[in-house]
């Protein structure tokens, strides 16, 4: 079953088991360092991405460390 979820404010259908891991990896590939994770205002930490499952009208954001000077 497909549900709709919001990444950084873009709509996105995925299958209903996917987890926040294996969105990372569809949106960014193998490029996961230096993010931050938050679903519905609630930061994910790194090792619950594994297990936890995404759900219909979730709201994700992602945001990438950057380095400046």
């Amino acid at each position: 079953m497909n549900v709709e979820i919001k990444v950084n404010r873009d709509t996105v259908h995925i299958t209903s088991t996917t987890t926040v891991l294996s969105l990372l990896q569809k949106l960014r590939g193998e490029k996961l360092n230096g993010l931050a994770v938050a679903v519905n205002e609630k930061v994910i930490p790194r090792p619950q991405w594994e297990i936890m499952q995404l759900n219909q009208n979730d709201n994700v954001l992602i945001i990438q460390a950057t380095q400046g000077g």
